[in-house]
């Protein structure tokens, strides 16, 4: 595959994502943030911040990857993302008793071992 197709595939798939991730939060977001106030590792005071800020993010970077001038930073920032949310989905995974979910549509049917397969070939594509 030619650098060029790679990396309009990955703008293409990451884009996606985020859009998806992000309007599926805002549009439910009453349930997303009910979702973060059972995380056991996420303080309560940070949740409002969380719930707000966190979709509205996904979208403005999917905005950058858009964007010639954005994109390079943008990839470093979505992948940085991914590690934290892959990070954050192993350690509930493994080491809380329950597990919140505010995950949408297809999404909502993966396993965690699913979810986490799928983040680190997003990991990896961003970082490429």
């Amino acid at each position: 595959m030619n650098r060029h197709l790679f990396i309009n595939t990955s703008v293409f798939l990451i884009v996606f994502l985020l859009v998806y991730t992000g309007l599926s939060k805002l549009l439910d977001y009453e349930q997303f943030s009910a979702d973060l106030e059972k995380s056991p590792i996420i303080p309560t005071f940070l949740v409002p911040l969380i719930t707000f800020a966190l979709p509205i993010s996904e979208i403005l970077l999917a905005l950058a990857l858009l964007s010639t001038r954005w994109r390079k930073d943008a990839f470093l920032v979505s992948g940085f993302l991914f590690v934290l949310f892959n990070l954050y989905l192993c350690i509930i995974l493994y080491a809380a008793d329950y597990v919140p979910c505010s995950c949408g549509g297809v999404i909502a049917q993966m396993s965690w071992e699913a979810h986490i397969v799928m983040n680190v070939f997003f990991i990896l594509i961003s970082f490429i």
